[in-house]
């Protein structure tokens, strides 16, 4: 008896479907496609969150407040228009500020609802925010010092060298005026550090406050202050006489003088002899005890000492 091809071509299907795992994920996949094809082309309720963008707002103007910034809504759209549209860019309630006014208050509805895909998509009911209100202020902009909160502690032996270096030292803060005229300056977080034997070189956060109202031109600061061994050096500085008549002939008693130096050994490397004047004025001689007192000069900003501070004048 002659078997009917229809009849043959199941057969085999149903054969193969038994015995290849292949062919079984082949029909499971299409199974699926198909059950997804059906119900995307449904229509579906469903709750979803949208943004909530201000538009046209003046130039010279900010919001006072902030408002919210997401709204929950149920809508209605097929299956496959809802897995395909990109809700965070394509769809939002649009509040605009043309009218010029200082506080607006709005509603929420679905006049403001606004769709930019092709696909259709109806907003059936809004959960919340019901109503937005806005409040307008003079958008204020103004350099405020950074004003850094750290605590740090040195290691014995060691010293800071050069000036505490901050960068920046201030910073631009704009916003409503209402609230950007009360701000005179920005501190750092608290940072501490103990024991330091190397430099201390930080990125420290600064306290922002009202981020959602006022906006900082930076969020950290970078802080440094350079850190060396402690180290000591001496030499000595010849002793020059000043206003000294030309019928005098005089010598000092020492004819140098002995300097001590302490401070980061990489500045005590760079000074020398020649950075330190040492005058005997004999304007100022004591004639009692022919000894004069000794003026330095230098533009040294580190400790140091002088072994001598008077100097005997010999006359011969």
């Amino acid at each position: 008896m002659k078997i009917n091809p229809i009849v043959q071509v199941i057969k085999y299907i149903y054969a193969s479907f038994r015995k290849d795992i292949r062919t079984k994920f082949i029909f499971f996949i299409i199974g699926i496609i198909l059950w997804l094809n059906i119900n995307l082309e449904k229509d579906f309720e469903t709750n979803i969150v949208v943004p909530i963008k201000v538009t046209n707002l003046p130039s010279n103007k900010t919001l006072l407040h902030p408002i919210p910034q997401l709204a929950k809504i149920k809508v209605r759209s097929k299956g496959k228009s809802l897995v395909m549209t990109d809700i965070k860019n394509s769809l939002y309630f649009e509040i605009d500020l043309s009218s010029n006014k200082d506080t607006v208050i709005q509603r929420l509805n679905s006049d403001l609802f606004v769709n930019l895909t092709s696909k259709e998509l109806e907003p059936l009911f809004i959960f919340y925010p019901q109503e937005v209100v806005v409040v307008l202020d003079d958008l204020l902009k103004k350099k405020v010092p950074v004003k850094c909160n750290t605590k740090y502690t040195l290691a014995p032996g060691y010293v800071f060298s050069g000036k505490f270096k901050q960068d920046p030292d201030s910073i631009i803060i704009s916003g409503p005026e209402e609230k950007v005229r009360l701000i005179n300056n920005v501190q750092t977080k608290l940072d501490i550090s103990e024991q330091l034997t190397t430099d201390y070189s930080k990125n420290v956060n600064l306290i922002l406050r009202d981020t959602n109202s006022i906006k900082y031109s930076r969020k950290t600061v970078s802080l440094f202050h350079r850190i060396v061994r402690k180290g000591f050096y001496t030499f000595k500085v010849p002793v020059k006489i000043v206003n000294k008549q030309l019928n005098q002939n005089v010598i000092v008693n020492p004819v140098a003088v002995e300097i001590e130096i302490s401070g980061p050994v990489n500045e005590l490397q760079k000074i020398n002899s020649k950075d330190f004047v040492i005058l005997a004025d004999l304007n100022n001689i004591d004639e009692i005890s022919e000894t004069v007192p000794l003026t330095i000069e230098t533009g040294i900003e580190l400790e140091w000492i002088a072994k001598t501070k008077v100097a005997k004048i010999i006359k011969y």
